[in-house]
């Protein structure tokens, strides 16, 4: 599945990832996490697979996508897709979520929630999510009209807290 030119244009500047979307749903809710290393960015990604598998939801790995059109913009090899994370988990009617690190450290992700046409679906959604999240990682909630700052102590050897 190709992600859509809106999808990639609303990402383009910081904070953008989180308030844009290119469903009938807005971010309700904003958390974020560390994932330290490359081993936990494959873990995250695996984490979201199982999930959209298990809602029968589409899982979407922009990474590529979204580095392409940067380099477009900014010129050639200004973006390695390789230090990009840019995923999509879409549900029928804009029930779904967005996460990535765009202006966040390396292994940071900050993931946005789009709650669609039914709110009690998507709270259970975002209540499923984060309980499989915190299995692996700390979660913390980005309150209301704020968004992810980048966390120098993430993917730091210094910082790094051991998985639960």
């Amino acid at each position: 599945m190709k992600l859509s030119f809106l999808f990639v244009f609303c990402s383009l500047s910081y904070g953008a990832l989180i308030g844009c979307t290119t469903n009938k749903g807005h971010a309700f809710k904003q958390v974020e996490l560390c994932v330290q290393n490359e081993d936990g960015v494959r873990a995250f990604k695996n984490t979201l697979k199982g999930i959209a598998s298990s809602k029968s939801m589409s899982y979407i790995d922009g990474a590529t996508s979204f580095s392409e059109s940067i380099n477009d913009i900014r010129g050639k090899d200004s973006v390695d897709s390789k230090d990009v994370i840019y995923i999509g988990v879409e549900g029928k009617d804009g029930l779904g979520l967005t996460a990535g690190n765009l202006g966040l450290a390396k292994y940071q992700i900050a993931i946005g929630y789009t709650a669609g046409r039914s709110e009690s679906e998507a709270l259970q959604f975002e209540r499923d999510v984060n309980s499989k999240l915190i299995e692996n990682w700390d979660v913390k909630e980005i309150p209301d009209g704020s968004s992810a700052l980048p966390d120098r102590s993430c993917g730091n050897p210094a910082f790094e807290f051991k998985h639960k």
